[in-house]
């Protein structure tokens, strides 16, 4: 190949000698058609533009073995089967209900486009017709007049890369001009929130994606830059920490799968390629170290969890290691989908359910053989410990625990400010049938603190919780004490309770008792004790209520029931809840062996000053817990009077130093800032500062 200099007065120079006069490192510095100086910067780069490799069908280029590819021809076959059912030969949408939107529209036609012809032809209209639309409300005027969406305009990119060769001319055009939003700041995936920053990791794994796969495709060479400064700040978060800040997430910790494997799948850039891949590596090994086998599903903590996701039916996660492990996990997303009506819970509409799925298997991923036998020779009982960290206002470390035998998993988060939000501090998977054969086998406990009349139920996409939690683990035993949130301050409350939530959609928990104090469980192979803890009195019917919700047994802990009132902040502050939850085998001890051996721990809780301070000592183990209630800071925890360790990883048969990043001396991205400015488009006025740039001086 010759290459012309820039100046045309210049004569021609070899390849070679251009790149030495660049200051490219000989050997090893092209990628396709990228060329790299010796500080591995692009100095040259080709524009795909719908002619490349990248543009090879995923079902002729993927899939290690015949297993993902045959489970994603029964995703193909349903996607088809059904959109043919949805949509007249126009394309017109004839089904029952909302039609899809234009995000699940993308997704189904990421199935469609690995289908027959008809299918190709089928998805080429409905993209023809497709109007962009947000996949959410906009918030201000500035995103009301974008066209950028980060999942839309991201899905254009990731189907251009693998889809140009089946798209007609017209269908390549439009998602070209969708796609080209991604490489903009202001809406785009260079927006300065779109950073592995604490929050909602999955968004800036789908920026990266954008700017790395979009600015190859379109010959951006700044895009592509930016894209690698954010791979690197997710590496140098991964160093630190021994999980994402959206940690073990079943509906969002796929996405971020799915969008780092198709750079490291399909970027030419071979930074982008290795960064990409080993930051995949440990996303998986927290999917795989929370995956509990005997029971077909992936255990918690959960740093974000939906309605789906609490009761263990269909979510994303599900649906990725149902890709990678086959009908050993639980449930079978296919088979559930053709139900009708569908009987789990799941986002949304049916179609959107599909199309998610659809897109979900659009990508062959699979987890590192290594991670893999790990988790298949796992011996019970198994720890894993580790560590990762909330942005934002209340930004902190949050400590994650969980532990595993073979009938059940529980997992507890600590510092996690999402208890407010969506995220389960405490979460408990068990068989109540061994070997577990379905999702009908297995049971599901989390807790949410609750406020009014709010209850767990079915058509509720999400269950809202309202207080700040704290969690000290230790095997099968855990303290977690709570209060709500100051902002009901000056609210209409009716009630205020903690409730520790039971899925019964395959039938009721095998019984229920309130003795002494306790609530005890007795469920196939387990048992449950939860002892409620001090329970600030403001007034109220029942202080423990045990009831009946549609698919749902609640144990209610009440701080008030009554007339609406309104609670002042200090209020609030010092009104306490919480429990301490022990599980039991039926292989090891009698019910009634269980109960007294709990009925005889001892407990100690009090607070004076602000403070809380709690201790509870069951045979050999003693947990222990203080913390200035108002001001959610932790004074001391420990187990058996030693602070709690917090390691950045800590796994049976998974030492740290054989992950990426956590052996050997850390690389650190720039102190280079890439940001001209930091506004959000979502909230134009939100206030915001650069004092220094720092350099573009790198550790690779």
């Amino acid at each position: 190949m010759e290459i012309v200099c820039a100046d045309e007065g210049k004569a021609k120079l070899t390849q070679s000698k251009y790149l030495s006069d660049m200051g490219v490192l000989p050997g090893a510095v092209q990628s396709g058609s990228i060329v790299l100086d010796r500080n591995k910067r692009i100095i040259n780069m080709e524009p795909l533009n719908g002619h490349s490799p990248q543009s090879v069908s995923p079902m002729e280029s993927r899939s290690q073995d015949g297993s993902w590819a045959a489970r994603r021809a029964q995703v193909i076959q349903l996607a088809s089967e059904f959109s043919h059912a949805w949509y007249n030969a126009g394309a017109v949408w004839t089904g029952a209900g909302r039609q899809p939107d234009t995000r699940e529209t993308l997704w189904l036609c990421f199935g469609l486009l690995d289908g027959d012809a008809s299918d190709v032809a089928l998805a080429n209209l409905l993209l023809a017709d497709l109007e962009q639309t947000p996949h959410h409300s906009t918030r201000s005027p500035e995103e009301a007049l974008a066209t950028f969406d980060i999942f839309t305009t991201n899905h254009s990119v990731q189907m251009l890369v693998l889809y140009a060769d089946k798209l007609t001319p017209g269908v390549r055009r439009k998602l070209e001009v969708w796609a080209r939003d991604a490489l903009g700041d202001y809406p785009g995936d260079r927006q300065s929130d779109y950073q592995f920053h604490g929050a909602n990791d999955n968004m800036p794994a789908k920026a990266t994606m954008g700017l790395i796969l979009g600015g190859e495709y379109f010959g951006d060479a700044a895009a592509v830059e930016h894209g690698l400064w954010n791979l690197r700040q997710l590496r140098d978060l991964l160093t630190r920490r021994g999980l994402l800040s959206e940690y073990t997430s079943p509906t969002y910790t796929p996405l971020s799968i799915i969008n780092l494997t198709e750079v490291a799948e399909h970027a030419r850039h071979p930074e982008a390629r290795e960064l990409a891949a080993r930051c995949v590596e440990r996303i998986w090994a927290d999917a795989l170290g929370h995956y509990h086998a005997p029971t077909g599903m992936m255990g918690g903590p959960y740093a974000r969890a939906y309605a789906a996701d609490s009761a263990g039916h269909l979510n994303a996660m599900g649906i990725l290691l149902w890709g990678v492990f086959g009908d050993e996990v639980f449930p079978h997303p296919t088979e559930e989908l053709r139900r009708a009506p569908v009987r789990l819970l799941h986002h949304y509409s049916t179609p959107s359910q599909v199309s998610l799925l659809a897109w979900l298997t659009s990508v062959a991923v699979t987890p590192p053989p290594a991670l893999i036998g790990w988790m298949r020779q796992r011996k019970y009982p198994f720890h894993l410990c580790a560590s990762a960290e909330r942005g934002g206002d209340g930004a902190g470390e949050v400590l994650t625990t969980h532990y595993q035998e073979a009938e059940f998993a529980i997992g507890t988060a600590e510092g996690e400010i999402w208890t407010a939000l969506q995220s389960e501090a405490f979460f408990l998977q068990y068989a109540i049938r061994q070997p577990v054969e379905g999702v009908e086998d297995r049971r599901t406990v989390f807790a949410r603190y609750l406020i009014n009349d709010q209850e767990p139920l079915d058509d509720q996409h999400l269950l809202k919780p309202h207080g700040c939690i704290h969690t000290v683990q230790s095997g099968r035993t855990v303290l977690a004490l709570a209060r709500p949130v100051l902002e009901l301050e000056g609210q209409p409350i009716s009630a205020l309770k903690f409730s520790v939530i039971l899925t019964t959609h395959f039938g009721p928990v095998g019984s229920v008792e309130l003795r002494d104090g306790h609530v005890f469980i007795q469920d196939g192979p387990v048992f449950l004790a939860l002892r409620p803890l001090n329970m600030t009195d403001w007034g109220r019917q029942d202080a423990v209520r045990m009831e009946p919700v549609e698919h749902y047994q609640v144990l209610s802990l009440y701080n008030y029931e009554g007339e609406q009132r309104a609670f002042t902040g200090k209020e609030l502050g010092r009104t306490l809840n919480g429990f301490v939850a022990v599980v039991g085998l039926a292989r090891e001890e009698s019910y009634e062996e269980f109960c007294r051996r709990i009925i005889a721990a001892e407990l100690l809780d009090y607070w004076h000053l602000g403070m809380r301070t709690t201790r509870y000592r069951l045979g050999d183990l003693t947990l222990g817990l203080s913390y200035a209630v108002e001001a959610d800071r932790v004074r001391y925890a420990t187990i058996n009077a030693h602070p709690v360790e917090r390691p950045i990883w800590k796994a049976d048969g998974l030492p740290a130093d054989r992950l990426p990043f956590l052996g050997g001396k850390p690389a650190t991205n720039s102190l280079e800032l890439p940001y001209e400015h930091l506004r959000v488009v979502w909230d134009p006025a939100a206030p915001w500062q650069i004092a220094s740039q720092g350099s573009r001086k790198t550790n690779l």
